[in-house]
């Protein structure tokens, strides 16, 4: 994996004013891309203030919503209500939201359907009743992220965003107030189809695994106590 400041660094971009913008448009070329395999799945216990709770940077979607505690390990939790959604013809979704989840039996594991409905807006869940001060269990599936909070992305796709920017960029440019610095119509088409081509490459090689995920498959097969044995046949001793 690597992360969007390699993108950054690939476009020579060195505006700290348009870092944040740009890495808004890495994400949605690593969208379009539909790198799927670079986001990984989190569970997380939030608090709510009033009506609504923050969702932490580098949500893409929220699969589930428990009302309350349930801990970061409630995996059965969130089958089990995935299962009682699926038992109800309507389903969850409602003109309103969705409808939260309510754990009956935490040692069995019910669940059943709340008459709290929720929905998501500028990274907040948003509830339709008061649920000050107590907490929710949501799933969610999420960037994974370096360091100083930049999602990383995939080692194939770092060329192919990079070229999406230069695109997006170069269309910026269109209202610049200074001709010397506009790109014209055919440049632009030029740089649309490099885009377009670079990407049909990155959705490819994104099926293969990258260096470090081949990395992560080596170490844990290699690994002593939970990976492949050593074959001692044919050895004497």
């Amino acid at each position: 994996m690597a992360s969007v400041n390699k993108v950054l660094d690939f476009i020579g971009n060195e505006s700290i004013d348009d870092t944040p913008v740009l890495v808004d448009w890495a994400i949605d070329a690593d969208k379009a891309i539909g790198s799927f395999y670079d986001y990984k799945e989190e569970i997380h216990v939030l608090e709510v203030s009033n009506c609504r709770t923050k969702l932490p940077c580098g949500t893409i979607e929220v699969r589930g919503l428990l009302l309350g505690d349930h801990g970061c390990n409630c995996n059965l939790t969130f089958d089990n209500a995935k299962l009682v959604i699926q038992d109800l013809s309507t389903g969850v979704e409602t003109t309103g939201g969705l409808l939260a989840i309510a754990v009956v039996d935490s040692g069995d594991v019910t669940c059943n359907i709340s008459n709290i409905r929720w929905w998501v807006q500028n990274n907040n869940v948003i509830m339709d009743q008061n649920f000050d001060g107590n907490k929710v269990t949501v799933k969610l599936l999420m960037y994974q992220l370096d360091g100083d909070g930049f999602p990383l992305i995939n080692e194939y796709n770092v060329k192919a965003i990079a070229s999406y920017l230069e695109w997006r960029l170069a269309k910026r440019s269109m209202w610049s107030k200074n001709p010397r610095e506009q790109f014209n119509m055919n440049m632009l088409r030029d740089l649309e189809a490099r885009w377009e081509r670079l990407c049909s490459d990155a959705r490819a090689e994104s099926s293969y695994p990258s260096n470090g995920e081949r990395q992560e498959l080596a170490d844990m097969i290699n690994n002593p106590i939970s990976g492949r044995g050593i074959d001692t046949t044919g050895l004497t001793i």
